[in-house]
């Protein structure tokens, strides 16, 4: 999917990484590509995810079996809230929110 069927409000790219931010309706979901992960990776995601958090209310959309993507979240603070069904789909996915 293109960044602009994606509704991209906010992109962040470096050599490593890239973060972008998709509005949809009321949330702010966070899309993240790393290409080669190190720890100036997790201390620039920690960055961006603390200077958007300022702005927003950021959410990540996790498959309930995706497990690796669920921690991978929880290393920036992001917990389960509640868990929404997919218009598209029907299928239901765990809402994380970073507070």
């Amino acid at each position: 999917m293109s960044a602009d069927q994606r509704n991209e409000v906010f992109i962040y790219e470096a050599k490593e990484h890239r973060l972008s931010l998709e509005r949809y309706k009321h949330y702010y979901f966070i899309h993240q590509e790393v290409y080669r992960w190190n720890a100036s990776v997790r201390r620039d995601t920690a960055r961006v995810l603390d200077i958007l958090s300022n702005v927003v209310d950021l959410s990540v959309f996790a498959a309930p079996d995706n497990k690796r993507l669920i921690r991978y979240s929880a290393l920036f603070g992001f917990t389960y809230t509640h868990t929404l069904t997919s218009p598209l789909n029907g299928e239901d996915y765990l809402i994380l929110e970073r507070h």
